[in-house]
């Protein structure tokens, strides 16, 4: 993340927290980011609109919708000609939001799938480890993705496969 992103996040961060409406900047933050495309971020980009145009096209689509402090939040980001930097202000806000909150965002990566008494247990554990809330916790397995495990893609290569690094894999 740029120092750029960090700012503006901050900023409008240090104005949700004054107002005691964080999480609720935060919800419509990460819907936004999931949702908007990038193809609406580039039309906010383009100097063929003037920037009445654009803060137009974000009053038509957002007014009433989302709250006033994050509606303007993306019409200072086009002002200013930032709002391709939208999506990682957005990270920018959430860590800032996570880290005052005493949260940590895991993810566990495991050989085959974990249950969920095992999630639960690992969950409570790196609570007890870390002394934050975990939440978002994302687990996955290789065995949930074979086309990605790389010991899946090599058993079947032959080391003449493989490519050559100045030694020989046959006397190696």
């Amino acid at each position: 993340m740029t120092q750029l992103e960090q700012a503006y996040a901050q900023g409008l961060y240090t104005l949700a927290q004054e107002e005691h409406i964080a999480d609720e900047i935060l919800q419509q933050l990460t819907v936004l980011k999931d949702t908007v495309s990038t193809q609406y971020l580039e039309l906010l980009s383009t100097p063929a609109l003037s920037k009445e145009e654009r803060c137009g096209l974000l009053d038509a689509a957002f007014r009433d919708k989302v709250h006033i402090y994050v509606l303007n939040f993306l019409k200072i980001l086009t002002e200013k000609g930032y709002i391709r930097h939208f999506s990682h202000c957005c990270d920018a806000y959430r860590e800032q939001y996570n880290r005052d909150n005493g949260i940590l965002p895991v993810t566990a990566v495991t050989a085959v799938p974990m249950t969920q008494a095992q999630q639960t247990r690992l969950k409570e554990k790196l609570e007890a480890l870390t002394g934050k809330t975990v939440v978002y916790l994302d687990a996955f397995s290789g065995a949930s993705y074979p086309e990605t495990s790389l010991p899946k893609q090599l058993l079947p290569m032959s080391a003449k496969q493989l490519p050559s690094y100045g030694g020989n894999l046959d006397t190696a």
